[in-house]
């Protein structure tokens, strides 16, 4: 088969205007990533021990992260939770692969969510622990989280 000149040319041109027309334009950027809204909750054994985690994340990263008790109160709301990948010597990355995010202080109480690695699916397990303070234990509340 012998193809002309003009035809590798025609096709050259093509393809070189295929490729001009799908790369991105001289100052494009890309669209910000939305955010998407979280719904955790757990039950450690009795109905007291039931906690509801709820918030936002865009990239795996949580902000407006509110905690609820078993009577639906809001414990902390907290904008923008802080990674903390020393807390407790990083034993939830380490070993859940799971990011420590500091959520604060409220009462007795300090809240830590460990929440997987972006990307996160619409349905996932996240764990809040609640250490009561001054050293008076903790609980360890692993959660079925949904997303939308």
């Amino acid at each position: 088969m012998r193809r002309s000149i003009s035809t590798m040319l025609a096709a050259g041109a093509l393809a070189a205007s295929m490729t001009l027309t799908l790369a991105p334009s001289a100052g494009a950027t890309a669209a910000p990533a939305k955010a998407r809204a979280f719904t955790c909750t757990g039950t450690i054994s009795k109905y007291y021990t039931k906690q509801t985690v709820s918030g936002t994340y865009v990239k795996g990263k949580p902000s407006n992260v509110s905690v609820y008790d078993w009577q639906n109160t809001l414990l902390i709301f907290t904008p923008k939770p802080k990674l903390d990948p020393t807390y407790d010597g990083g034993y939830w990355t380490q070993t859940y692969g799971l990011d420590q995010w500091k959520v604060g202080k409220a009462a007795d109480m300090a809240f830590h969510l460990m929440l997987p690695p972006p990307p996160m699916g619409s349905m996932f397990q996240a764990l809040l622990k609640t250490d009561f303070l001054p050293n008076n234990g903790n609980w360890q509340n692993w959660m079925d989280c949904t997303s939308s």
